[in-house]
């Protein structure tokens, strides 16, 4: 199979939407409290016009995976500029400028057939040639994208704690 990367194309629609609701019905059924799956009602195109606008060649990286003209996935990744204040910070990282992969989505029936790599691997890329010396992406503990980014050599570096609160009562 050969996966071409390129920017995001109006007749992308469909399958974008169908990449995006397929990596939420993976994520609904793992967490239902955490996660929906959007309605398909204009997804698509609310996609292509968010994700086309999005695009900045130097400072957001946005990529469509086409096999034989349709989109298997797509994927969002945006340079974080370092720290303005660096040198007081614990992080080392932060002097540097790194990139953060905002969203990465592929076709169900596509996962391992190298489609999600082949978007990472390109970031990757993009984002040495941006000077960055540090890519990260956020993952569902739960979820297959945790083990799809450890088995690309990812490591966890801190991890996102939440708690759902309950509205107060009434106050008197």
């Amino acid at each position: 199979m050969k996966i071409r990367l390129r920017r995001v194309r109006d007749s992308d629609a469909d399958d974008l939407a169908r990449a995006w609701r397929d990596q939420a019905a993976t994520y609904a059924a793992l967490d239902p409290q955490a996660f929906t799956v959007p309605e398909p009602e204009g997804l698509g195109a609310w996609l292509v016009d968010g994700l086309a606008s999005q695009a900045d060649p130097d400072h957001r990286l946005v990529l469509v995976a086409d096999v034989n003209g349709r989109a298997l996935g797509f994927i969002v990744a945006a340079v974080v500029a370092p720290h303005d204040a660096a040198g007081r910070q614990m992080q080392r990282d932060l002097d540097q400028p790194s990139v953060r992969i905002e969203a990465l989505a592929v076709r169900r029936a596509h996962w391992r057939a190298g489609v999600g790599t082949r978007l990472i691997e390109a970031a990757e890329n993009w984002a040495r040639n941006r000077g960055a010396t540090m890519i990260a992406a956020q993952a569902y503990l739960r979820g297959p994208a945790a083990d799809f980014l450890d088995a690309l050599g990812y490591l966890p570096r801190a991890t996102v704690m939440g708690k759902r609160l309950e509205p107060r009562g009434p106050r008197s």
